[in-house]
């Protein structure tokens, strides 16, 4: 049974194959030991969210949102239910059979958390669910817990501005999250581009993360995780320079006017302090947590922007080669 903050998490699925259906009944319920509510189309979502007129007797703790529903779109659909405002931090999960970059762009600006991909795989689908939910509770938990703080003190309007930039944290580390990344990465592309100036991305995974969280438990494995980003944040080497936590033991790096070497440099300091600061992991490779990283960097040259793609092909690659290493992505890859 799948243990959060809240007992039965309430996930509602926009979603009207009932093949789709069934499968994703099946892997939830079994994974999670909860059954998800299914909306065929928009209309039914927004009656269950209470978004029309009509008012939903729960609020729902997750959305999986199919690209392709009756009547609006998914992306739209997500719009309209971000600018409800009752559902600001609510993660959403689009799934969809498209993998056309332009999609997957629109998605994450319209409010969508993650993505999955079809064929629903469903280790794949568990664990991101699994993670979304985890991350949206320690969000409410942490919003009470300064919404009571601030109560006390009066400074109502400090507390709003509070709530704000805890949207773009992420609520384990403290580090940006994959929303404020994908916006941040989004303006740097297009200065890239415009100044034909260099820019690079280190994907970074920790090494045998799940045998660590087996080896000693979640809450050591949530502490891990907090370390991990305060060494990547404290390894950058200029303020402009950019860590996100991108979801569950991932996180990346962008180095704004870096190059591949300067990228590579980075990467060395990285690998130098985690040797230093040996955070034990006895199942991990010498005994201390390690991470693999994969590098990419482009001068804008060719007015796209796809290195976040290259860089995790360069992670997978890093990982394949026994890890605690890094690769980077190169054209004849």
């Amino acid at each position: 049974m799948f243990a959060l903050n809240k007992p039965n998490p309430i996930i509602a699925c926009v979603e009207d194959d009932a093949d789709i259906q069934m499968l994703l009944s099946v892997y939830i319920s079994n994974a999670m030991g909860v059954y998800p509510v299914f909306l065929k189309d928009s209309t039914e979502a927004f009656d269950f969210l209470g978004i029309t007129e009509s008012k939903a007797a729960e609020n729902a703790d997750l959305i999986i949102m199919d690209y392709q529903i009756p009547g609006i779109n998914g992306i739209n659909a997500i719009k309209k239910i971000r600018e409800s405002g009752s559902y600001t931090d609510t993660p959403i999960i689009m799934i969809t059979a498209s993998d056309d970059q332009k999609i997957l762009e629109q998605a994450f600006e319209a409010g969508a958390n993650d993505f999955i991909a079809k064929p629903i795989r469903k280790t794949e689908l568990i664990a991101r669910i699994k993670s979304q939910l985890r991350l949206g509770f320690e969000m409410d938990l942490r919003k009470e817990r300064e919404k009571k703080l601030l109560e006390l003190s009066g400074k109502l309007e400090e507390a709003n501005k509070k709530l704000k930039e805890i949207a773009f944290l992420d609520g384990l580390t403290g580090i940006p999250n994959r929303r404020h990344f994908d916006i941040a990465f989004r303006s740097m592309g297009k200065q890239t581009i415009r100044n034909q100036t260099n820019l690079s991305i280190i994907m970074i995974d920790i090494d045998h993360f799940k045998l660590y969280n087996d080896t000693y438990g979640h809450l050591q494995g949530d502490e891990c995780l907090k370390k991990v980003g305060m060494i990547l944040k404290s390894n950058l080497l200029r303020p402009t320079d950019f860590v996100a936590r991108y979801g569950g033991e991932e996180f990346i790096a962008a180095l704004p006017e870096t190059d591949l070497h300067g990228a590579e440099e980075v990467a060395k300091r990285i690998q130098a302090a985690f040797e230093t600061e040996r955070i034990p992991h006895d199942k991990g490779i010498g005994g201390i947590v390690t991470v693999s990283m994969g590098i990419a960097s482009t001068d804008g040259s060719d007015g796209k922007v796809f290195i976040v793609e290259y860089a995790d092909e360069a992670l997978y690659t890093a990982k394949l080669s026994g890890r605690n290493t890094y690769r980077f992505w190169r054209l004849d890859n």
